[in-house]
């Protein structure tokens, strides 16, 4: 081999890329939120967790990108792990707010309330108006001032009103993430799944639930990534129940259906032009309003297919 061809050897190359991205650091921050904007942009959750991969071998080091890596475990169930992440991306950005917030989710789901309220808390210094993450820690306040000891939570019971559910033939099936998912997939094309979706809300919250937002993700959020679906429009569509003044529900709820539509769009790179949020406030209700349990089913957010 030449003296020639040995600086052009591959491995000699990748070693001076390195060590000029080192020389030049503004170079290799520009280049590395680069690579996160592309991960943000993209749609698939399969795709968009192998451009972290490859992303996190040139940028071990970016918040972002370590944030991404432990959002994608996090969708796969994968908690401890996902904590890991978060927790090398706070420390990397002590600032970054998001990253907090997204460790008192898992700390909540692992029903960890006092580490849960540590997190939002530490993360609202930075995003005080954060009004997602203030409505989590008022829940994980409430729980952890409700378990018989402090050191040990416990798991609280379910609400009377379903957090999540799929609606089939006029009833409600309640169960987690993996229930749902089945239930979905058992309906039959993407297009029935996500049209019988129903995601209900508390009183007068716009605030999607933690587990609610997994359903969204596990149903509607890959269903509209299928390359068979990349050209459907979905309406999304919020409703309340009948209490209080008609113009004020019309609001509440325009903000669910925003809620979702957010969600999808921001988690999961779904083009908002595909989810048109639309306001029925109390019109529509799917079942008479004439006791709290038939006002909670009417306090939702459902899809119907426009194309």
């Amino acid at each position: 081999m030449t003296r020639l061809n040995q600086l052009y050897h591959p491995l000699v190359g990748a070693l001076l890329v390195t060590v000029f991205f080192a020389c030049n650091p503004a170079w290799a921050a520009e280049g590395c939120a680069a690579l996160s904007d592309g991960i943000h942009k993209e749609r698939v959750l399969m795709k968009k967790k192998a451009l972290v991969a490859d992303a996190l071998k040139s940028c071990p080091n970016d918040p972002e990108i370590v944030y991404q890596d432990g959002y994608i475990l996090e969708r796969f169930r994968k908690y401890e792990e996902a904590l890991a992440r978060y927790k090398k991306a706070v420390s990397l950005d002590p600032g970054y707010a998001k990253a907090y917030f997204s460790m008192g989710d898992i700390q909540a789901v692992l029903n960890n309330y006092g580490e849960a309220i540590a997190a939002y808390q530490e993360g609202l210094k930075y995003d005080s108006s954060n009004a997602r993450a203030r409505s989590s820690l008022k829940e994980a306040l409430a729980k952890y001032q409700g378990t018989p000891s402090r050191q040990t939570p416990a798991v609280q019971p379910q609400s009377t009103v379903p957090v999540v559910g799929v609606v089939a033939a006029g009833k409600d099936v309640k169960g987690d993430v993996k229930k749902v998912a089945a239930k979905a997939a058992a309906t039959g094309p993407a297009v029935r799944s996500i049209e019988r979706l129903v995601i209900p809300f508390e009183g007068d919250s716009t605030e999607l639930s933690r587990q609610a937002r997994d359903v969204l993700g596990v149903v509607v959020g890959q269903a509209m990534n299928r390359e068979d679906m990349r050209n459907s429009r979905f309406e999304v569509g919020g409703h309340t129940d009948n209490l209080g003044d008609a113009k004020k529900n019309d609001e509440i709820a325009r903000q669910r259906a925003l809620a979702v539509r957010n969600y999808l769009s921001d988690g999961f790179g779904i083009d908002a032009e595909r989810l048109k949020a639309v306001s029925h406030g109390q019109q529509n209700p799917k079942v008479p309003n004439d006791t709290a349990a038939n006002r909670g089913i009417n306090r939702r957010v459902e899809f119907s297919r426009l194309d």
